[in-house]
């Protein structure tokens, strides 16, 4: 209730300072369509932040630095286990996240069930220290974007390396609210060819 008080006191004065404006540089009507827009993209994100804020001052701040590695594992493979094991080896990493999808968003249908690929998963990494099989979008039973994954884990984490294969690459900016996922996560590229990585990416040797 009280993020939402502010969050409505907050559109209200923006509202006020628009319409206070002796002269506009934008066109009432155009004022109107953006308004209509941009308000309730910037309310939910400020809710968001709010909510993550209260969560923080709550349970205090998180601690842990982690690297999310999700995926289909349809089945889980070598590479799979080896990606990881170099995640471990980077000293800013805490901990290993491993999130198998429900179903890939970009995805029909899937081999293995969902509960088969998540045991699967805890059998290969059963021994394995600071490595840990979340069951947060199978347990959805949908497909879940990315960014909604990662929302999850910033309310109990400081930061997250999210992991992706050379291959995502190229389709990386049709993820649902890419740009946003770009603030909220640093990219660990996972490949052993010679690609170029964007800026601000980090290879994973």
């Amino acid at each position: 209730l009280a993020i939402s008080f502010i969050a409505t006191i907050s559109t209200s004065f923006l509202v006020a300072a628009i319409r206070a404006t002796q002269r506009p540089i934008l066109p009432n009507p155009l004022i109107a369509i953006l308004s209509a827009i941009l308000f309730p993209k910037i309310i939910k994100i400020v809710l968001f932040y709010l909510q993550l804020a209260i969560i923080r001052f709550k349970f205090g701040n998180p601690m842990e630095t982690i690297a999310l590695f999700g995926g289909s594992f349809d089945p889980p493979h070598i590479a799979h286990e080896a990606i990881v094991k170099a995640l471990l080896n980077m000293e800013e990493i805490d901990k290993v996240i491993v999130m198998p999808t429900f179903l890939n968003p970009f995805k029909s249908q899937f081999f293995a069930p969902s509960e088969l690929r998540l045991k699967w998963l805890k059998e290969i990494f059963s021994d394995y220290k600071n490595v840990e099989i979340s069951d947060f979008e199978v347990s959805q039973a949908r497909k879940v974007p990315t960014i909604e994954s990662v929302k999850y884990l910033l309310k109990k984490y400081k930061k997250i390396y999210l992991t992706i294969g050379a291959d995502n690459l190229e389709t990386l900016h049709k993820w649902k609210n890419y740009h946003e996922l770009q603030e909220l996560v640093t990219f660990v590229v996972a490949t052993r060819e010679s690609v170029e990585i964007p800026e601000n990416f980090v290879q994973l040797s």
